[in-house]
């Protein structure tokens, strides 16, 4: 279990669990419960995490990648009233949202904007590749 604080013990226990195992549902099931704990030390961070991209409607911040983007740790700021379109992730995902802040925490197995992600239009039934501009 974890034992080490803010968003660096969340790293270490993030490698620790992908190490365990690599079955999608076991690493969500031990993730979800060290969201919140991160989520608190990501909301100690600097102010500029709160500060959302006008055009896009948020704005995405890395806060840890690894090198091969095999697992990402994201700050994502939103503009009241905004958010994405219908997508999918390419990957597993564990994410910590509240209506009480404008930041979520998103955890990814692997960085979403390098995986074949679509966002979907329901009108015309359509998907397209879906990456989003980081900050």
């Amino acid at each position: 279990m974890p034992d080490k604080p803010g968003l660096k013990g969340y790293i270490a226990d993030l490698r620790r669990i992908n190490a365990e195992t690599d079955d999608e549902s076991e690493i969500m099931k031990q993730i979800r419960p060290l969201v919140a704990r991160a989520a608190l030390s990501v909301d100690r961070l600097r102010d500029e995490i709160y500060k959302p991209n006008e055009e896009q409607g948020f704005a995405v911040r890395v806060l840890h990648e690894e090198a091969d983007h095999s697992l990402a740790v994201l700050a994502v700021s939103w503009l009241p009233g905004s958010g994405a379109h219908t997508h999918d992730y390419g990957t597993w995902a564990v994410y910590n949202d509240s209506d009480k802040i404008t930041v979520s925490l998103h955890t990814y197995g692997k960085h979403p904007n390098f995986t074949d992600r679509a966002q979907y239009d329901m009108a015309s039934k359509t998907a397209n590749e879906y990456q989003f501009a980081v900050e």
